[in-house]
């Protein structure tokens, strides 16, 4: 079998691609310590000249009456703002629920708990509202523990002022914004690092760990899966004919029929190079062996056009079963495609071959 991913002819591509990964990594972290330093950013001009682009809404869980009046008639100048109460966590919930706020105002203590039980509660439902906790009860070790259990921000309510809310709110949105960011900057890494990046398939990497789950999920349950192998016939003369671009055009493309054929428990990847391998599980040999002959018909069907080019291609298969008495391992499986690829390529190319057949 041949190995996975070739090393990029262009060298400087390459190393740009690594320089940018590392660029992107750098600004993640940057974005983390602006995070912290908002925390204790010391609020400087004038409060007018905080705008907020959007309408914000938000949502006081708050008893006392006349607290709640007095925040409600520091934001009552803003036009953009919506101000809605909550007496109690289940009232909160209620509303969260339904139509969540942007930001969350909370009291330490309510009708039925307090801060840190509402805190945690919001975690454990998954529920990522930034909050920031208002309350009569002001010390350095109950800050520490509001902001500890997820809250944005804290402070007493003998300081709230238009000036001090304004700024809480203003700091939590852009903490909230910065959030979001890092988790889809971290999301996007993760993904990347999985994905192959010129077909979209998942790459090798991820195959060989899905494979191991599927042979422990195979060895416990008592099924069976199939493993087919598959290689693009001739595809370094692609390259030599037509030049690298022709041929990843090509790649992308037999990468998205496959995806496009097979069923939404099956497994796609690249392997490497010119191959991608499949995991089929659940299926009987005849089954699969009808997969992989259609789409070894509809890529020798297929006219793959570049430029003023129209490009012919045909592929080879291997198929090999597991059922946990003649395989007992990734090695053992993956070894048994490629026997049955090398059948499929010995014998002509263009077909598709069973171990052991």
């Amino acid at each position: 079998m041949k190995g996975a991913g070739k090393v990029p002819s262009d060298l400087s591509s390459f190393l740009s691609k690594i320089e940018l990964a590392g660029k992107r990594i750098a600004d993640i972290v940057s974005k983390v310590q602006d995070i912290h330093n908002l925390d204790t950013r010391p609020y400087v001009g004038d409060i007018n000249i905080i705008n907020f682009d959007q309408e914000i809404d938000i949502l006081s869980v708050e008893n006392s009456d006349k607290d709640f009046s007095k925040i409600s008639d520091i934001l009552a100048g803003f036009d953009n703002v919506n101000l809605r109460r909550a007496r109690s966590a289940r009232e909160a919930f209620s509303v969260i629920e339904e139509d969540p706020p942007d930001i969350i105002f909370l009291d330490y203590y309510i009708q039925d708990g307090n801060c840190l039980e509402f805190l945690r509660r919001m975690h454990e439902r998954q529920k990522d509202i930034p909050t920031i906790v208002i309350t009569g009860i002001g010390n350095e070790m109950i800050a520490s523990r509001v902001i500890q259990e997820g809250a944005f921000d804290y402070f007493p309510k003998d300081m709230v002022s238009e000036k001090s809310l304004l700024r809480s709110i203003a700091n939590t949105l852009e903490k909230s914004r910065l959030k979001r960011e890092i988790k889809q900057a971290h999301e996007k890494l993760a993904e990347m690092s999985i994905r192959d990046e010129l077909t979209g398939l998942y790459n090798r990497r991820f195959f060989l760990e899905a494979l191991e789950k599927e042979i422990a999920r195979s060895n416990r349950f008592k099924t069976e899966f199939i493993l087919c192998l598959i290689d693009l016939d001739h595809f370094k003369m692609i390259n030599d004919t037509y030049g690298h671009p022709a041929g990843d055009m090509v790649l992308a493309e037999v990468g998205r029929m496959l995806q496009e054929l097979i069923r939404m428990n099956d497994l796609p990847c690249r392997y490497g190079g010119e191959e991608f391998v499949v995991i089929l599980p659940e299926i009987r040999l005849e089954e699969a062996r009808n997969v992989c002959e259609r789409f070894r018909e509809q890529v020798s069907g297929h006219k793959f056009e570049y430029n003023s080019s129209s490009i012919r291609v045909t592929i080879s298969a291997g198929i090999a079963m597991y059922n946990g008495y003649f395989s007992k391992s990734t090695d053992d499986i993956v070894s048994k495609a490629d026997q049955a690829l090398y059948k499929s390529k010995k014998s002509g190319r263009n077909r598709v071959s069973e171990y052991g057949e």
